[in-house]
């Protein structure tokens, strides 16, 4: 959608819409691409939002921004329509010229309540690095499962692999995952500032306010939080945390990198590790009603509410299972400790996932690693139509 104005003109370029209606606040979360011409038109002039017909027109609030990266506005919307599941949202001038809509919808009874949920961005498949996010993603949420995670959104593309939905669907079937799908081609890349990632992990964000208490939003499939505690329980510990006088908006987790599993071995089977933790690259748990836009490794909680908390690696920490390169050799002295601390769930983990894909499931994880997908690395920039397709959920 184009705006004119007499200062600037530019494009307004809405990634995603998601409804959030809770027992606090009732809005539609637009989340935008952000730009300087945008950055530059909000400084100095508001726009409004209204429904259909100019009902209900109110201001559009900049909810948060990401750096360079994103914005997320709200749009105020009438609490009595939040059982509707369909909204268009219409863009105007302060001077009631609209200039765009947009369109949301949700089920609003899929999600129910949870302690604490996770989101996992599209997985794909890439043999040349010896990475295969399908084989990882069943054993990876069997076990944070059995570690206190109670559900999961997951994101697919339009370039998904068959084997995807077929992997996916006894978790749909069970009710532990959701799936969100995103009608665009993958955006496969390492780097942190991949637009579609940051879509990923605060459109999750989003879709988990009034549902979950907690949120693990970047914790990646070849990264596990293990929680040295009697019961083990990822959300036992963070609201053990939050217990007191002023409420917690986050938890961070130092990363130790582990040596993957040899092929056909679950990865908590690997115990070689480097006792150095990976510098700066904290994942982290989110107080899902006091934090409003996240990041890989770094969130922004709501001005003044909360605090945050860096847990003593003897408590809790994340085992990341990745193959060295020869500068993580040498910067982390790579897989010189031993740490034998999971070993005791692999059976517990290997019978779980006996049960969900049968005596067979070894070679189900196999034929995973061998499913095809795309392999078109980039880190180059990437963006969504301003028209962009939908995000859906699906049960």
């Amino acid at each position: 959608m184009e705006v004119y104005t007499d200062e600037i003109d530019f494009e307004l370029q809405f990634l995603s819409a998601v409804p959030v209606f809770t027992d606090q606040d009732n809005y539609i979360a637009l989340i935008h691409n952000n730009t300087a011409a945008l950055q530059k038109y909000v400084q100095n002039h508001s726009f409004f939002c209204t429904g259909p017909n100019g009902s209900h027109r109110t201001q559009l609030r900049l909810s948060a921004s990401l750096r360079a990266e994103l914005s997320i506005f709200a749009c105020d919307w009438p609490k009595e329509d939040g059982m509707t599941g369909e909204y268009d949202v219409f863009l105007e001038l302060p001077n009631g010229e609209i200039i765009g809509q947009v369109h949301a919808n949700y089920k609003p009874s899929l999600l129910k309540q949870y302690g604490t949920m996770a989101c996992v961005r599209n997985l794909w498949n890439d043999p040349g690095a010896n990475v295969s996010g399908l084989e990882s993603f069943p054993q990876w949420l069997d076990y944070h499962r059995m570690h206190g995670v109670h559900h999961f959104i997951i994101y697919t593309t339009s370039d998904m692999s068959p084997a995807l939905q077929e992997m996916y669907q006894p978790y749909i079937d069970e009710g532990v995952v959701t799936r969100v799908h995103l009608d665009v081609p993958a955006e496969r890349c390492w780097c942190y500032t991949c637009v579609q990632q940051l879509l990923i992990l605060n459109d999750c964000l989003y879709r988990a306010k009034g549902h979950a208490r907690w949120l693990l939003p970047s914790l990646d499939v070849d990264e596990y939080l293990r929680v040295n505690l009697p019961a083990e329980d990822v959300t036992r510990l963070m609201d053990g945390r939050s217990e007191g006088r002023r409420p917690v908006a986050s938890i961070f987790f130092k990363k130790f990198r582990f040596a993957r599993a040899p092929p056909g071995s679950l990865d908590i089977s690997s115990p070689r590790y480097s006792n150095i933790p990976e510098d700066n690259a904290y994942k982290y748990a989110a107080n899902v009603s006091l934090v409003n836009v996240v990041s890989v490794h770094h969130h922004q909680p709501v001005k003044g509410l909360g605090k945050i908390l860096y847990e003593s690696p003897t408590v809790a920490a994340v085992n990341h299972y990745r193959h060295p390169h020869l500068i993580e050799t040498q910067t982390f002295a790579f897989a010189n400790s031993s740490d034998n601390s999971l070993l005791a769930k692999v059976p517990l983990l290997e019978a779980s996932l006996e049960k969900r894909y049968g005596a067979g499931w070894k070679g189900f994880l196999e034929r995973m690693r061998a499913a095809p997908e795309l392999t078109n690395w980039s880190c180059s920039a990437y963006s969504l139509s301003a028209n962009g397709p939908p995000v859906w959920e699906n049960e």
